[in-house]
């Protein structure tokens, strides 16, 4: 591709944890928390210059300039959201999923293709942030 330009980036992925889960527990309940999930997740991508590519059912998908803004937008979800679970019972906590993962864009404008990359990654069980490569 003569010409092509390239640029890094971030995605991150992010899914909610037990999903079904609290769906069959209570679905009502459980979506009008995903929206406000989502509201306050897309508030953070957009504070560390990233932007919400997509959100199909419980899984969101958004992509940053760099990791590190990735690394602490994802920081700050999981914090906002152990302040919001801190209050109910454990069968009704919302926790996410969230993935990240660098990766090389040949046009701007096309839709972000992921290349085999060392990645970070954040658990809601785990400590905060992880170093690793995805398999």
């Amino acid at each position: 591709m003569a010409g092509a330009k390239r640029r890094l980036a971030a995605i991150l992925s992010a899914d909610v944890v037990g999903y079904s889960r609290l769906m069959g527990q209570d679905d009502r309940a459980t979506l009008v928390a995903l929206e406000a999930l989502r509201a306050t997740m897309a508030r953070h991508i957009e504070a560390h210059d990233g932007r919400v590519l997509n959100a199909p059912g419980d899984a969101l998908l958004a992509e940053f300039p760099s990791a590190v803004g990735a690394a602490q937008a994802a920081a700050d979800i999981q914090a906002d959201l152990g302040k919001r679970n801190a209050d109910l019972p454990e069968n009704h906590r919302m926790q996410v999923r969230i993935g990240i993962k660098r990766h090389t864009r040949r046009n701007p404008r096309s839709t972000p293709a992921i290349t085999a990359r060392p990645g970070l990654w954040l658990s809601p069980h785990g400590p905060p942030l992880r170093t690793g490569v995805e398999r």
